[in-house]
């Protein structure tokens, strides 16, 4: 008899939904590179960690947006300035511009290679649970099942701040916090091309007398004067100069061609921004057969599945880098990351180029992880490049 009640206990607690409840030290919502690199570090610090990603691969921007050109990362004597775990995958993938296939295959091995990490891919963050104005945990779905997961440490790398939002993190929103109230930040669709004549490209790129454009074995930087000639058919879309990345099998990968009018937090208007991409492609890649060294067999073979986002939230924490931090070099006692990238302010719709401000040798980034509210762990944020 007392067997056959412990059994309906047991079936009571799991209808309940107590059984669907995890334990860990860390959760990391998002697996962009910096939800990676948390997790990872987390883990071998003897943390038991979660690593949670919607997405079917690890590496977000750099990997399903097909952002595959780390530039600017070497201070003015050459020193190379990526460092600790985005300095593993950098060794990893060979460098400044690599392959897609070979970055996920990084990524995912630098995880799966921590006996403390999970990952948990295909699965969805649905809301945070909260303790008074504390985080302690967060709601996911897994193959149709939503499960708790609670933490002590809760890292938001998702790249719009979404679990912090949700958990009522104060934010600005866009330019809000620099007086741009209006027109949204430009996004880019990264496109793939075959047929181009890399030696052709990197003869014309190095030969030009121009200090701003170059090609190596594997990465390209230039065709400025081509690309803004251009008349685009969608008057909210345009070219900026290429940054060109060489992959395994021969393709190129173009990241510029900027799209306006796309709300970040929108799904629907990020799709039809995809859509109007690929719309205008269908003009851009003649003008590039006619117009640019080295496109002359150019063919497009696909675009990236994510737009690349430039920002959207920004969370108000502890301290927000300043303009001033930047351009003098600021370094913190608690430096956690190294920059070396100007002020780059993006175009949009209004302005239609975009602002460098400044040639930085390096800054650090501090890490201060407190948000303007008792008990927030600010979540991680994406250099905007």
């Amino acid at each position: 008899m007392r067997k056959w009640m412990l059994v309906i206990v047991l079936l009571a607690a799991l209808l309940c939904g107590c059984g669907n409840t995890e334990k860990y030290d860390v959760i990391v919502v998002g697996g962009d590179p910096e939800g990676v690199s948390a997790a990872v570090t987390a883990a071998r610090n003897g943390m038991k960690t979660l690593l949670v990603e919607d997405d079917e691969a690890l590496g977000g921007l750099m990997t399903l947006g097909e952002l595959n050109f780390i530039d600017m990362c070497t201070g003015d004597d050459g020193t190379l300035l990526t460092r600790g775990t985005f300095l593993e995958f950098y060794n990893a993938v060979g460098g400044t511009a690599f392959d897609i296939l070979t970055a996920k295959q990084a990524f995912l091995q630098m995880v799966e290679n921590e006996e403390n990490l999970t990952l948990k891919l295909d699965t969805a963050y649905i809301e945070p649970v909260m303790k008074e104005n504390s985080i302690t945990g967060i709601v996911i779905e897994q193959n149709g099942k939503q499960i708790t997961c609670k933490a002590d440490n809760i890292i938001d790398a998702t790249v719009d701040a979404d679990v912090a939002a949700a958990a009522g993190a104060p934010y600005t929103y866009l330019g809000q916090d620099y007086g741009q109230t209006e027109n949204v930040t430009g996004v880019t669709l990264v496109f793939e091309l075959s047929g181009v004549n890399w030696n052709a490209v990197s003869q014309y790129l190095n030969s030009d007398n121009d200090p701003n454009t170059g090609c190596t074995d594997k990465a390209a930087w230039g065709y400025n004067e081509e690309s803004f000639a251009y008349v685009p058919q969608d008057g909210q879309t345009r070219l900026r100069g290429f940054n060109i990345a060489l992959q395994n099998n021969g393709n190129v990968l173009i990241n510029g061609f900027i799209i306006f009018g796309v709300d970040p937090l929108d799904e629907e208007s990020k799709e039809a921004g995809i859509a109007r991409g690929k719309a205008e492609l269908q003009h851009i890649i003649p003008y590039l057969q006619q117009n640019y060294v080295g496109f002359e067999n150019a063919a497009l073979v696909d675009t990236a599945s994510q737009l690349y986002v430039r920002e959207s939230r920004h969370i108000l924490g502890e301290y927000q880098l300043t303009l001033d931090d930047v351009l003098e070099n600021r370094w913190f006692d608690d430096t956690i990351a190294i920059g070396s990238y100007p002020v780059d302010v993006p175009p949009n719709a209004q302005r239609k180029v975009g602002m460098i401000i400044g040639a930085p040798d390096r800054y650090g980034v501090p890490f201060r992880p407190r948000a303007m509210l008792p008990g927030w762990l600010l979540p991680t944020r994406k250099t905007i490049i």
